[in-house]
């Protein structure tokens, strides 16, 4: 019986997926969850600067580094989302999707969703070529995603939204 080497491309302990219907889902070999800032908002008095928190949350871009299959699948995926955006003349909102992140546990259980929401493609880094430890080949790249608004979806589905408010 012939054994085929396990495919790193379709597993991993995080997913990267694009699409409302799961259009592609590739195992993200790194990922930042994204770098939230609070604002604040200077109040000056008499004797010393206080500084409020304001009602807006900055957030950086997410950066997704990921396995390519053997049919480069993955990459050609978002360079033709890419293309698509660039040559769309309706403010390239029609080229806005869903992309998640999922966290898997040592089950390979479902645990939190990052979901982010109108995403676009910002940059796409150099495909990395590069021999494992076993001798397997693996391809990588690395892309920056866009996005404005993000949701936590918890382990019992329960999803937590940008106007989220703690009630009593």
């Amino acid at each position: 019986m012939q054994t085929h080497p396990k495919n790193e491309a379709r597993s991993g302990n995080f997913l990267f997926i694009i699409g409302e219907n799961r259009e592609m889902m590739m195992a993200a070999q790194s990922c930042n969850i994204a770098d939230m800032t609070l604002g604040y908002a200077p109040f000056p008095t008499r004797y010393k600067d206080l500084f409020i928190p304001g009602n807006k949350i900055e957030t950086d871009p997410l950066i997704v580094s990921y396995i390519i299959s053997e049919d480069w699948n993955e990459w050609l995926y978002i360079y033709k989302w890419m293309l698509s955006t660039k040559n769309t003349n309706d403010a390239h909102l029609s080229q806005t999707k869903t992309c998640e992140i999922i966290t898997l546990d040592s089950q390979n259980q479902q645990g939190v969703r990052f979901r982010y929401l109108d995403c676009t493609i910002n940059t796409m880094e150099g495909v990395q070529l590069a021999i494992d430890d076993d001798g397997n080949k693996v391809i990588t790249s690395t892309t920056t995603v866009r996005y404005n608004e993000i949701q936590v979806i918890d382990t019992q589905g329960n999803v937590i939204k940008y106007d989220y408010r703690e009630t009593d």
